[in-house]
């Protein structure tokens, strides 16, 4: 007996011993991620940014789906109309979605990505989803999160959440204005005050100042330091390059190149000088704002008009 009881532990003994016949491990690697970026930091969404991830299942993919999350019901229909499976799209009050890469082909194709199952490589472009999001407008500081998790034929299980960050493109706000323009006719009393939000930071802000003053235009132009900037009709006053030009405008046009964020510009002083040098009875000046952040963006503004309805100044 005691005999037979000591075969039996020997035999258990070699069942686990390492590289023997029994229960079998992965035969290969678990799937794996790849991408130009670093797929651990927020990404912001601007021109250029890159949204391609590869993809690795040498088990070959048995499962592949992104969880987005948004930040709100406005992206709600947008998202839905890039799922095929209804099951899968958001539903009023839920900020998340699952694109089935695997069984839907709708999805698959909303990321630019071929049927998935049975791969062992497959790539796709979350890039291709956030543009449809931000493309009809999305506010300052929107996060979209893309959850990738990967099973493949094996059983093992990959994970990889990817976020993108929308930061708002420059806007400009006239204070004073109105449909029509502005009138005035006491430039002592006048006001041109002007508000410029740039969340990715501001690196270019000029001025086209169109009047048909000559003297006026003149004293613009001997305030203006950049050469190609100076015209006989509309100088250009560039309130971050021109040192010149911003010494005229004034205090609130210094430190705008140090990349501000928000801008409170006073240009009263170009219609007090107007008036000065020569506006007649019904002259007009206009200004045109080009506004750059440092993504790249240009937004340039509608044409601000004023209008001198007083005296000429003898």
């Amino acid at each position: 007996m005691k005999r037979f009881l000591s075969m039996l532990a020997v035999a258990a003994a070699i069942l686990v011993l390492p590289g023997c016949k029994g229960e079998k491990g992965p035969s290969v690697p678990p799937p794996s991620f790849e991408a130009s970026f670093d797929m651990n930091a927020t990404q912001d969404i601007k021109d250029g940014v890159n949204g391609q991830v590869k993809i690795t299942a040498l088990g070959k993919v048995h499962e592949l789906t992104v969880t987005l999350t948004y930040p709100d019901d406005t992206y709600q229909k947008l998202v839905a109309s890039l799922i095929g499976i209804a099951s899968n799209q958001p539903v009023k009050g839920q900020k998340t979605a699952v694109f089935d890469l695997v069984n839907d082909s709708k999805a698959a194709s909303s990321m630019g990505a071929s049927r998935a199952q049975g791969m062992t490589s497959c790539s796709l472009d979350l890039m291709k989803v956030v543009s449809s999001l931000t493309s009809t407008g999305a506010s300052n500081n929107d996060q979209f999160k893309f959850a990738i998790k990967v099973v493949d034929v094996e059983g093992q299980t990959s994970t990889k959440t990817i976020t993108y960050k929308w930061t708002a493109e420059p806007t400009f706000t006239w204070v004073e204005m109105k449909a029509s323009g502005v009138e005035y006719k006491d430039a002592s009393k006048a006001a041109a005050n002007f508000k410029i939000l740039a969340p990715a930071g501001l690196t270019k802000l000029t001025v086209k100042v169109t009047t048909n003053v000559v003297a006026f235009n003149e004293l613009l132009n001997t305030n203006i330091k950049i050469a190609g900037n100076k015209s006989s009709s509309a100088p250009v006053l560039d309130l971050i390059e021109d040192s010149y030009a911003v010494s005229y405008v004034g205090t609130s046009a210094e430190n705008i190149r140090e990349k501000k964020t928000e801008v409170k510009l006073e240009l009263t002083k170009l219609l007090k000088d107007f008036v000065q040098r020569g506006a007649s009875t019904g002259s007009v000046i206009t200004m045109d704002f080009t506004i750059g952040d440092a993504f790249g963006r240009t937004v340039n503004t509608e044409t601000v008009t004023y209008k001198y309805t007083g005296d000429p100044v003898e």
